[in-house]
């Protein structure tokens, strides 16, 4: 069973194959998930570049608490998607950034 974690970063594709497989970065194109999925990851990973802070990288981050819970409240809605696209091949694990804590989905 191969392990993914859906964590947002800079500059990064937001899926990383962990555990007994291997570790590192995966494009959303090595994966059998839908269109519209890819689509959404896409998105919510460039939300999150779109908080970096390129002159001052220790002011990046949402402008406002309420954004950051936005953006984890739809990571998670990605991680059940990610996961139920899947199937039982793959653990799915989200890393919340308002919590700091990785939980599987």
């Amino acid at each position: 069973m191969k392990s993914i974690k859906l964590m947002a970063g800079y500059e990064r594709s937001p899926l990383w194959l962990t555990g007994t497989a291997g570790e590192g970065n995966l494009s959303f194109y090595e994966l059998p998930i839908s269109e519209p999925l890819a689509a959404d990851l896409w998105e919510w990973s460039d939300n999150f570049e779109d908080t970096r802070d390129h002159e001052d990288p220790t002011r990046s981050g949402f402008p406002t608490l309420e954004a950051g819970r936005r953006f984890a409240e739809m990571g998670e809605e990605l991680a059940k998607r990610l996961a139920t696209e899947l199937g039982d091949e793959y653990v799915v694990s989200y890393f919340d950034y308002t919590t700091m804590q990785a939980r599987v989905i």
